[in-house]
């Protein structure tokens, strides 16, 4: 039933856009100035059209320069662009202008559009919002925050993922010790630190606040965390996975470990093992200040002692951390730093004692 309403939806798309071209007739005798909005067929060649789903073609463009034989104009959308900086697009709200959803204008691109493109006349816009958009383009474009963004504002680190004038929606990143419910769902790491999402924290920026970017996530992250919500995000029609699933980590040597492996001469430092497979890092795989995650038979390799606990430490700070490893590390990380804190209780306690007996 559902492909069938999926069938049906596109053969409706379909049909209205071929309604609207064969309805396509001269545009109203009006002359078009700088602030209107008009319906335009997106500028592209019809090889390049044909990849543009069929209720898009026909978009909304707000006029920034009329010419002789041409306008320019930028494109406007029902949603934030998520292509470019929320400082490179602006806001018309629905109501002031009675339409059905707010729009967004694209000022990254002024696009060149030729008179035949113009289809018909939609609206202009009021003094204050055209000043408002001329005045944004004009600002520094090298700011690039947006949605996906992981940022830094008040000593915290936070997610957007939602923009709505003048503020950035966020997620705020937590810590494992920030962590209260544990249904956590998705993991960002950033600057070699882990970061857990909790989908209930939300709070909100005000873009003029003190702000640092510090990564920009690819749309295939930012879709995984938008679709993350339920706890599942769709892989393929049929198939639905966990989005972080917490595969059984185990520890069937001590963490730090040495391996000699003598076919090629090297180091194996051995960290944990997950699914029957043992991993950690060799010690001669050190490229742009990180180690890189390795998975090993130890079969082939020969005890060689074990690293220091403060060493181990050092070493996994500069371990190269990915969505399939960050979950592993964390505990491996934990541990590490449990040791640390109970030698140096136990050094304190000693030295306690030694104090006393020689008082």
């Amino acid at each position: 039933m559902k492909h069938r309403l999926k069938y049906l939806q596109k053969w409706l798309i379909t049909k209205c856009y071929q309604i609207i071209e064969w309805c396509d007739q001269e545009t109203v005798d009006q002359e078009i100035r700088p602030g209107d909005v008009y319906w335009c067929k997106m500028p592209l060649s019809e090889q390049k059209l044909m990849n543009v789903e069929p209720g898009h073609r026909i978009r909304p463009y707000v006029i920034s320069a009329v010419e002789a034989d041409q306008v320019k104009g930028y494109a406007c959308s029902s949603k934030p662009h998520l292509g470019c900086s929320v400082y490179q697009q602006a806001e018309i709200d629905h109501k002031k202008y009675r339409l059905r959803k707010s729009s967004y204008v694209n000022l990254s691109r002024e696009v060149i559009i030729p008179f035949d493109c113009i289809k018909d006349y939609y609206y202009t816009l009021e003094k204050d919002d055209y000043d408002r958009i001329k005045k944004s383009n004009s600002k520094e474009k090298s700011i690039e925050i947006g949605i996906g963004s992981v940022i830094m504002a008040n000593d915290k680190m936070y997610y957007i993922y939602k923009y709505k004038t003048p503020y950035f929606y966020v997620y705020p990143l937590l810590t494992k010790a920030e962590l209260i419910n544990w249904s956590i769902l998705q993991t960002i790491a950033c600057n070699k630190q882990v970061y857990y999402i909790d989908y209930a924290s939300k709070e909100r920026l005000h873009r003029d606040s003190e702000i640092k970017k510090c990564m920009q996530l690819s749309k295939k992250d930012i879709h995984i965390i938008e679709t993350g919500q339920n706890g599942t995000i769709q892989k393929s029609k049929y198939e639905s996975v966990s989005v972080m699933p917490h595969v059984h980590v185990t520890f069937l040597y001590p963490q730090g470990q040495v391996f000699y492996e003598p076919f090629q001469d090297r180091w194996f430092v051995y960290l944990y093992s997950q699914k029957n497979r043992d991993y950690g890092c060799f010690l001669d795989d050190y490229e742009d200040g990180q180690y890189r995650i390795h998975k090993v038979n130890l079969d082939y390799m020969k005890l060689d002692g074990i690293m220091a606990a403060d060493e181990l430490a050092e070493i996994i700070k500069q371990v190269c951390v990915s969505d399939s490893n960050c979950y592993p590390l964390e505990l491996v990380r934990n541990n590490i730093n449990n040791t640390l804190i109970s030698a140096k209780l136990s050094k304190s306690f000693s030295d306690t004692n030694m104090m006393n007996f020689y008082n």
